[in-house]
């Protein structure tokens, strides 16, 4: 994903309104509820003292209570209750519309109109305003080359770190009549970086930030030649022709075996295939039309020329409510033309589906719509997957003394399709935990995460030595995620965790397939990071601070103080209830007990004519 700092210093001066009139605000909102409290206090307390000392010796006390001191004291007990309510519900109201205020204005002043901003700046040169993506990678080697073309089984060892500094930079930029799509290209080159790794590193301990030797050559899966075999499988009695033809042709045959020796300049970045490039070359000189597809053999591209990428367009406004969405991705306007895998003949959903698939949702991963929510569903279109991915709130961390919500990828995202049937559009008819990228790069090649986390094991089953995520590894160290700031929608910290494969396929015809079972190789493990600067994400607090304090205050001194005001006019209601029908502690304490009788005789019982004998058969 694309990586840049929506630069907070511009975007939310003005979403606090003012930070010197918030503290203003906050200090007269304390005093003014403090000062009220105190004295409504003060004047309750005295009423009711009055009012319980002349009521004092409940009804066998000749004195009775004042009506004026009674009054006193229910309208005190009413207005410590009236005042107690309004602090609760208005201190619960008020703190959740306080964040939408300040929302409201972040969302007036996000926007990339100006490009005379910082940013704008940052949007278009992250690596050059501060925020620094790294693009590091583990390969998988091969160590029984010779045992797995005879049969046996892989048995892998991970070969790494290799750390690369990813420098992302659009241009060509253009505006649609009134600003509110901006149209750019966008060039993504990856620098290595040659700091070595000492003696002893673990691979995959990228907080380290090293490499080792670029030059290293490991032994990996032969990848067009997969893509071969799989291209002429469907063309039936031609097939074996065309293999032996192929296989007495090509110079080099014997460089050209399943598992061959590669770096990882090769392996990720791509190479001249002899093979790929022999049959272009003689279906070109025959004149065939035949219906194969070869591409050439790339996982990512260092691309730094510019007339090589297309437009992609984007909201610019966050007023609009979706700032930083996409529109259109390398000129595919809403859709890319990859994920047809629904049958629409078997069901009138399916084409439904086959379209959700290939709709190009959501941003590129750096920013979103200012005012997330736990309970949003957020989209990221993954330019590397072809393809949209679902986020969901996983829990809350704390960067930079801010409060963020950590998203991750929703558990649909790589069901099959029997699980979760609009996953068809993914030709997602295995079992469930990888995306087919078939459909989109012309090869058996699949993508999932890491150690296939979250998949079926049957795709571990013919590897040895290879990490069962379930029992060997920490899951959350290996899954993506990204780290929100909820207020501005800014991507505090971002990992995107991707493992690329390639399936292996058996075939009696190939030499170099006859012998080797059916398995799913995983080629290389990528982790894509960054982080904002500590200086970026202390700006951002400073800005927001006085508005959270605000907030916070409204959430907790309210309610509290509005509790505490009703638990006071409840207890002294129920003293006054206690006074009113001349109720002891000791009535309070023997109601509802069986020792106290069911019939109470009045006390007055002599003057109206009943006698002790009558008082004690009454008792």
């Amino acid at each position: 994903t694309d990586v840049h700092a929506v630069d907070i210093f511009d975007l939310i001066n003005a979403s606090t309104t003012n930070t010197d009139d918030c503290s203003r605000w906050s200090w007269v909102c304390s005093v003014y509820f403090t000062g009220t409290i105190a004295i409504m206090s003060m004047v309750v307390w005295e009423n009711s003292h009055q009012s319980l000392v002349s009521s004092s010796g409940g009804v066998n006390n000749a004195d009775k209570p004042k009506p004026k001191s009674a009054r006193m004291l229910k309208c005190g007990i009413v207005t410590t209750a009236i005042l107690g309510a309004f602090l609760l519900c208005t201190g619960l109201a008020t703190h959740t519309l306080v964040g939408k205020i300040v929302t409201a204005q972040v969302n007036k002043q996000v926007d990339l109109t100006d490009q005379d901003t910082d940013v704008f700046r940052t949007f278009s040169a992250p690596s050059e305003n501060g925020v620094q993506p790294y693009l590091q990678m583990v390969i998988w080697n091969i160590t029984n080359g010779e045992g797995v073309l005879n049969g046996e089984v892989p048995i892998v060892e991970p070969v790494g770190p290799y750390t690369y500094l990813e420098r992302r930079k659009k241009h060509s930029f253009q505006y649609n009549e009134d600003k509110s799509v901006l149209y750019y290209k966008q060039n993504v080159t990856y620098h290595f970086l040659d700091v070595p790794c000492k003696e002893g590193t673990d691979p995959f301990d990228f907080d380290q930030k090293c490499s080792i030797p670029e030059d290293t050559l490991v032994n990996t899966i032969n990848v067009p030649l997969t893509g071969l075999i799989q291209e002429l499988a469907p063309l039936g009695l031609v097939e074996d022709w065309l293999i032996n033809f192929f296989n007495e042709s090509i110079p080099n045959p014997e460089s050209e075996v399943m598992v061959m020796q590669r770096n990882v300049t090769d392996i990720v970045f791509g190479y001249e295939d002899e093979i790929l490039e022999f049959i272009k070359d003689f279906i070109k000189e025959q004149n065939w039309t035949l219906d194969i597809d070869l591409p050439p053999y790339v996982i990512l591209t260092n691309n730094s020329i510019d007339d090589r990428t297309n437009f992609s367009s984007i909201d610019t406004r966050a007023s609009d409510g979706h700032f930083a969405e996409f529109r259109s991705w390398q000129m595919n306007n809403g859709t890319v033309p990859y994920w047809h895998g629904c049958d629409v003949d078997k069901d009138a959903l399916n084409s439904l589906f086959n379209y959700q698939g290939s709709m190009i949702n959501g941003t590129e991963g750096s920013c979103f719509q200012p005012g997330v929510q736990k309970s949003d569903e957020l989209y990221v279109f993954v330019d590397a997957l072809y393809r949209s991915g679902l986020l969901q709130y996983n829990n809350s961390v704390t960067i930079g003394g801010l409060d963020c919500y950590r998203f991750t990828l929703a558990e649909v995202t790589l069901l099959n399709a029997t699980q979760y049937a609009p996953n068809c559009a993914f030709s997602s008819n295995t079992p469930s935990g990888i995306l087919n990228m078939e459909p989109a790069v012309g090869a058996p090649i699949i993508a999932s995460k890491p150690f296939f986390l979250d998949a079926d094991p049957f795709y571990r089953q013919n590897l040895t030595n290879f990490p069962d995520p379930e029992r060997e590894i920490s899951p959350e160290g290996f899954d993506t995620f990204l780290d929100i700031e909820p207020t501005t929608g800014t991507v505090f910290r971002a990992q995107k965790r991707l493992q690329t494969s390639v399936r292996v396929l058996h075939n009696e015809n190939v030499g170099a397939t006859k012998l080797i079972q059916e398995f799913y190789f995983p080629i290389m493990y990528a982790d894509e990071s960054f982080v904002l600067p500590n200086n970026v994400t202390s700006e951002i607090k400073k800005q927001l601070q006085p508005a959270k304090d605000l907030e916070l205050y409204y959430k907790y001194a309210g309610p509290v103080l509005g509790a505490i005001l009703l638990m006071t006019s409840t207890y002294l209601g129920f003293t006054l209830y206690k006074r009113k029908y001349g109720l002891t502690d000791s009535d309070l304490d023997f109601a509802g007990s069986e020792i106290r009788p069911l019939l109470v005789p009045h006390t007055d019982s002599v003057h109206m004519g009943i006698g002790s004998s009558s008082r004690d058969a009454l008792a």
